[in-house]
């Protein structure tokens, strides 16, 4: 490693099978000037679920990736020298006919901390996540089988962990397929979620919720995307 101006690095996470059962994979990604697409692979994919406190027998599915996350020393021959990011991953994992959510928090390389989200008799899915560089936290959406969409605040590790929960989960809003994206210059995070074919904008500070994330357009919107802009602002997509 020759120790100089950091190059863009990328995560890229999917589900693939191993065996019987699906997991989660990562890979590194840089840019790279020297071919068409400005992408290239770096090393070779990573297992990300693969924790001693995961169950056995699991299906690890849907992962979902932090849009920004902190940096720390880089890993690998020549890490010190240079800096990297330390992503978080969301997935949901299915056992015993119990699905809950993880999320770990990676470099790229390499698993770094693993935290389990949900533990309870309910049905978690559809996780979704954000970091905030403002506040060092983590904010995990997903949804419960007669809940609605919950939120839960992580924070940077207190105990022995790269990630602490901060509290309990809270209610976030009726509705499934949420949305969050942070909210760029403040402690802040953009939220949305679908409801009887309708989506909404809130807002989320600490676990106080502002707006309605579930209500707000016409009838025949669904699936709602946030992309939050580095001005501050915020784009809200959805299908009709």
């Amino acid at each position: 490693v020759v120790p100089g101006p950091p190059t863009p690095y990328f995560m890229a996470v999917w589900q693939q099978d191993f065996g019987a059962h699906p997991g989660i994979v990562a890979l590194r990604l840089f840019d790279d000037p020297n071919t068409p697409s400005r992408i290239n692979l770096s090393g070779s994919p990573f297992q990300v679920d693969v924790d001693a406190s995961l169950p056995g027998g699991r299906n690890s599915t849907r992962p979902r990736i932090t849009e920004l996350a902190p940096t720390g020393v880089g890993s690998g021959v020549g890490g010190v020298n240079r800096s990297e990011t330390y992503h978080r991953v969301v997935f949901e994992v299915e056992a015993d006919g119990q699905k809950d959510i993880y999320l770990v928090g990676i470099n790229l390389t390499t698993v770094r901390s693993t935290v389990r989200i949900t533990q309870t008799p309910s049905v978690e899915t559809a996780p979704v996540v954000a970091y905030n560089p403002l506040t060092l936290r983590t904010m995990v959406l997903f949804e419960r089988s007669g809940s609605g969409v919950r939120g839960q605040l992580l924070g940077i590790g207190e105990t022995g962990s790269l990630l602490d929960l901060l509290a309990s989960d809270f209610s976030l809003s009726t509705g499934i397929a949420p949305s969050v994206a942070l909210q760029r210059s403040t402690d802040s995070f953009f939220a949305s979620a679908e409801d009887a074919t309708r989506l909404g904008l809130g807002c989320i500070a600490g676990r106080r919720v502002v707006g309605t994330p579930s209500t707000g357009t016409g009838t025949g919107s669904t699936q709602p995307v946030l992309s939050p802009s580095t001005a501050g602002g915020l784009l809200l997509g959805f299908l009709r």
